[in-house]
Order: structure tokens, then C-alpha cells, then sequence
């Protein structure tokens, strides 16, 4: 079991206290995408896509056709052949990115007048649309912190690696993306320290509350910087709500959103479902559920193709692999080269919720996908990108894909663009969105969906490879507009 500390420490409250403060002691939230964009002018960047053959360091495998870089570390690009009777009977290719090491999601946070502070980086990754987004403090691989590319060592990274040095907060393995990774995992750490911490160029000490304001806008939090502060549960206890004197709303005789999240989260042991039965329904799918996982050359790839600036479906679908020559001033490197996955589209990643016996309750499938340890993981109630494997090989929408397009505005619980992790995926982006349906509608749950609380989730959270990354990203937005 991972580790997530929600006592209240000697001196004030954490986490919540942290979430309703809704400005810090650093900068203005109002201020901080300017800040973002004063870091990005004050550095020199560049991303360029080039011909394979233009990739310093990087090679294919003559045998295989398998691309990968010569210190035989990083990542590699090779092929996957995938046969499964989940959803539906379907054979697939695609390749695939392997990826074993695990690295470091680490976020620092310290007290200021007794409410946590994170420290924050304004980091340039590749694949980011708007080269600058909200990182981690630390946000490495393994390759990357023990040095492998001969540059210099992550700024703050001794207060991860020295864990007796600092109070653990979370500490977490957690998934990637299992449609694009090999069962590859990383490290999601917050500690909080009590030392005087020099504040580098490019980082700033902000509030929970200032990072969820942040995920209201599009693309300035990253995907790291959300699955780390999705392992912070919403409330840890019901003395919590009376000390900041959350109440029923009284005009209308219906808790309001927030509200409704927060006695959501109380619920850890069950909704209409107990967690026993969530675990049964999870487990049955696994058992009953033909699949078969095969690690395949990259050259051998049915319905793929390559030429001198791609690796390509042969409709065009899903996803290509292409390459890029980045220079950077203010990375640990100056100048590199890689591979990265180029998505066809912008995806939908969404939660259907409704109230469910008066509590608020998140519609969940059980998603497979070919690059996860255990092949399901639990996921938002839609997650598609147009063109890829599954539901759209057989020309289907995905269930409930119409329900969240057609929503009406005041269903809208939250909506922005958020971009995923831009080291490996380039302008990748997801249109996230919860919505709330009424209470008198009836939907009818096919195979492999479940309803459950907001607490349930946050409490199969705490055990690694339950629930997937785009859904711990999109409940990492949920949060409070006012105090």
C-alpha cells in the first residue's frame, strides 16, 4: 500500500487548509500565466521535427527495426500485437513505448503562516503546445537523475532521494498511459520540509488552491504535476468540513457542487457498491476476459508503415512517431534529439456523475489497455481519442461519448484542454470534462462500467495500478472556487 499522510500536522491544518487557499504568499494566482510567460521569454527554445536519420544517439535495430537510443536507456519504440474479447473481439498492431525505469514525480511543499506551499517549475518539454507548463519540483527518469546524458543533476532532487530528511506526504507508483507505455510506472512523492529552501529561477512556491485555480485554464498544469496531486484526497475527515464551516445550501435544499464532492469523499467504504464489490466486479472482468499481449518487432507491425520523417498507421489514425531536435538553455542538457508520439486528434476524457441514494456517485469503466501490468485499470467514463484501438476500429462511439458532447452547459461541471506529459507525446491534448446528470435519469451500465463515490476512488487511489492516469488527472482538477 502507498503511502498518503491526511493528518493534521502540530502546526495548522494540510491539505484542505491548503486547497481553500485560493491565493498564496508568492504570487498572485491571477498573475501566475504571466509568470509562466515571462519564464518562456526569458529563455532561448527551440523545437524542430527532423528526419530519423537525423537523430543524434538514436538508431533502428537492424533485425528488428526496433528504435532506440545507444546507451541502451531512455526509452525505445517497438511493437505490440494485441488480441482481446474486451470490449469486443479485436486483433490490433501498434507500437509501443518501452520505458522501464521508474522515475520521479516529486513535488516539495513547505509552510508559510501555516498553510503548504508546493514548489512549482515553469518547465519546457517538447511536445507542450505552449512550451511552458506547471511541473513538479522534480520531474525526471531515472536516465535523467542518475545522469546518463552527461548533463547536470535535477535542482532539489537530494530531498526525494533522502527520504529520512523530510516528512512524506504521498508516496505512490503510479501508471502511465497504458495505450502508449509498456507497463511503465513512476514514482508520485510529496514531502514537506521544515529547511530554508533557495528558490531557483523557474520555480515558485504556490498553494493547492492556486494549482487547482490553474486547471480551470487550459494547458498550464501538467499531466505530472495533476497525477501527483491526484493522490491528495479532497477532505480527510468530517472535522475538516465544521472547522471551515461547509454547510447545505440552504436557498435551494441541494448541496451545492462542491459540497457534494466533499460528502462524497467522506464515502471510502462504499456508495451503492461496497468496495468489496467494486473489487469483485474488477476482478471477474480480469479473470473472464481473453487477452493475450505480445511484444512484436517494430518492423513486423500489420497496418504500419514508416518512411524517412514518421512511423504511421496506414489510415493515418491514432497516432504517428516522429522526431525532433530541441534546444533548450535552461535544461539539464542544452541540446538533444528523440523520438516522440504524435497524436491524430484531440481526445475526450470524462466523468459522468450523479446522485445516486443523495450521493454524489462517478460513473467508472474498467478499461483495457495493452500497456498496463494488470491489462484493466479503472477509468473515467469516457476516455477516446478519435482513431485508436478498441471502440473505433469497429467504426462504434465508446458508451456515454454522446451523453458528454451533447450536455447541456448547466450539466457542466468543469471543462478545459489539458495536455499530457510533453517529454513523450507531442501537442497532445484532452478535452476533460465532468458532468452532472439528474437524478431522475435512469442509464442503463453495460459491461464493465460501476458506479462509485469520490471517497472510493481516492481510497483505491492509495493502492498502486487501480486507477489509470487520465482518470487520477481529471479528478486532480476537481476542487473549490471560494472559501
Amino acid at each position: 500500500m502507498s503511502i498518503v499522510d491526511t493528518t493534521n500536522h502540530r502546526h495548522g491544518s494540510g491539505f484542505f487548509a491548503s486547497a481553500l487557499a485560493l491565493e498564496g504568499q508568492f504570487v498572485r494566482t491571477t498573475d501566475i500565466p504571466a509568470w509562466l510567460e515571462s519564464r518562456r521569454r526569458l529563455h532561448q527554445f527551440s523545437i524542430q521535427q527532423i528526419p530519423f536519420q537525423n537523430l543524434v544517439d538514436w538508431q533502428f535495430d537492424l533485425a528488428t527495426g526496433n528504435l532506440h537510443h545507444s546507451s541502451g536507456r531512455f526509452f525505445s519504440i517497438e511493437g505490440l500485437k494485441v488480441s482481446t474479447n474486451y470490449p469486443a473481439s479485436a486483433v490490433f498492431h501498434q507500437p509501443i513505448i518501452n520505458q522501464p525505469e521508474i522515475g520521479i514525480l516529486g513535488i516539495l511543499a513547505k509552510r508559510f503562516d501555516g498553510i503548504l506551499h508546493f514548489l512549482l517549475q515553469a518547465k519546457m518539454e517538447p511536445g507542450n503546445l505552449n512550451l511552458l507548463q506547471l511541473s513538479p519540483t522534480v520531474q525526471a527518469t531515472k536516465s535523467n537523475y542518475t545522469q546518463v546524458h552527461g548533463g547536470r543533476r535535477p535542482r532539489y532532487l537530494e530531498y526525494f532521494l533522502e527520504r529520512a530528511r523530510n516528512r512524506v506526504l504521498v508516496d505512490q507508483l503510479q501508471s502511465e498511459q497504458g495505450s502508449f507505455f509498456l507497463r511503465k510506472r513512476n514514482r508520485n512523492i510529496i514531502v514537506e520540509t521544515e529547511e530554508a529552501v533557495p528558490v531557483h529561477d523557474d520555480f515558485c512556491w504556490m498553494t493547492l488552491g492556486q494549482l487547482k485555480a490553474m486547471l480551470r485554464l487550459d494547458n498550464i498544469v501538467n499531466m505530472d504535476t495533476r497525477t501527483v496531486i491526484s493522490s491528495i484526497p479532497l477532505v480527510s475527515c468530517e472535522e475538516e468540513i465544521s472547522k471551515f464551516g461547509f454547510k447545505q445550501n440552504a436557498s435551494t435544499g441541494r448541496l451545492a457542487f462542491e459540497n457534494e464532492l466533499i460528502v462524497s469523499a467522506l464515502q471510502r467504504e462504499g456508495g451503492i457498491a461496497t468496495n468489496d464489490e467494486v473489487i469483485s466486479w474488477l476482478t471477474e472482468l480480469k479473470a473472464t476476459s481473453e487477452i493475450q499481449v505480445r511484444q512484436v518487432p517494430l518492423r513486423e507491425l500489420s497496418g504500419w508503415r514508416n518512411d524517412d520523417v514518421s512511423i504511421y498507421r496506414d489510415d493515418h489514425g491514432f497516432f504517428s512517431v516522429i522526431a525532433v531536435s530541441v534546444e533548450a538553455d535552461n535544461r539539464e542538457v542544452r541540446g538533444w534529439s528523440q523520438p516522440i508520439v504524435q497524436p491524430s486528434a484531440i481526445g475526450t476524457t470524462a466523468f459522468v456523475t450523479q446522485r445516486l441514494g443523495g450521493i454524489l456517485h462517478f460513473l467508472v469503466q474498467a478499461r483495457m489497455e495493452p500497456g498496463v501490468f494488470d491489462m484493466f485499470e479503472m477509468a473515467p467514463t469516457v476516455q477516446y481519442l478519435p482513431g485508436s484501438s478498441g471502440y473505433d476500429q469497429a467504426g462504434e462511439r465508446p458508451p456515454f461519448l454522446d451523453l458528454v458532447e451533447g450536455a447541456p452547459p448547466d450539466c457542466v461541471r468543469y471543462e478545459s484542454i489539458q495536455s499530457e506529459e510533453g517529454g513523450r507525446f507531442y501537442h497532445y491534448q484532452n478535452r476533460n470534462v465532468v458532468v452532472e446528470i439528474n437524478d431522475s435519469v435512469k442509464l442503463d451500465l453495460p459491461r464493465g462500467y460501476i458506479w462509485m463515490t469520490l471517497g472510493q476512488l481516492q481510497e483505491f487511489m492509495r493502492y498502486n495500478n487501480y486507477l489509470n492516469i487520465e482518470a487520477r488527472g481529471l479528478l486532480a482538477c476537481l476542487g473549490f472556487t471560494n472559501s
